[in-house]
């Protein structure tokens, strides 16, 4: 897969980076393509794969999102949507297949920093993922057979080859934005120095309790 998709884990955040080229053949088409969808506020998701199938899908579970958050008037956990997003591609696999991969990032909030009404403690007071004083990042990995993993940094494409060995030098469980700035520039440079694809402009995104925002990379 020639797109490049990314991301890792920090102390209290994601951060999702992919390259902005859309390519048809030997041709660039655009190189301004957000592979990034925001499906919540703290929840967003970047999706790679065959042209079509990766705007269907992710129009699908944006929408199917939004509606949940609609129709019960609360927020699901990371957990829940990533499984939702998992049992969608799985059971495409013999009928429609959705042939993309996918990397997950989200920042499940504390009871005292979401919607405190009765009702939603009530409903959410059996998972572990909210539970606690701090944020909780999480990061999952999903591919096109419908494999979900969580992990603390991955990649998707042909970039993998090259950004392993980096982000298992480089990560750090509790590392700081400005250190997670620092490795995502070291990644974005090795893909542009040593892929033999061109590929001269990525977007990176962090997710926060705060929100998710683009960032740029910060130089070494």
């Amino acid at each position: 897969m020639s797109q490049s998709l990314f991301g890792f884990r920090g102390k209290d955040f994601c951060i999702l980076a992919a390259d902005a080229s859309a390519q048809a053949s030997i041709v660039v088409i655009k190189d301004n393509l957000d592979r990034i969808f925001e499906a919540d506020d703290h929840f967003a998701f970047g999706c790679v794969g065959d042209p079509g199938d990766d705007t269907t899908y992710s129009d699908l579970i944006v929408r199917n999102i939004q509606l949940q958050k609609f129709r019960n008037g609360y927020t699901s956990t990371s957990h829940a949507n990533a499984n939702f997003m998992r049992k969608l591609l799985h059971d495409g696999l013999r009928d429609h297949p959705y042939n993309v991969n996918i990397m997950i990032g989200a920042v499940d909030l504390p009871s005292d920093m979401n919607d405190t009404t009765t009702e939603r403690t009530e409903l959410m007071s059996s998972s572990v993922l909210i539970e606690g004083s701090n944020p909780s990042p999480h990061l999952y990995y999903l591919d096109y057979l419908g494999t979900l993993v969580e992990v603390p940094f991955a990649a998707h494409g042909y970039c993998a080859y090259l950004l392993y060995g980096i982000l298992d030098e480089m990560w750090k469980k509790d590392m700081s934005v400005d250190e997670a700035k620092r490795l995502l520039s070291t990644c974005i440079k090795m893909i542009q120095k040593r892929f033999v694809m061109q590929q001269p402009k990525f977007i990176c995104k962090i997710i926060t309790k705060d929100g998710i925002e683009l960032i740029e990379p910060l130089n070494n």
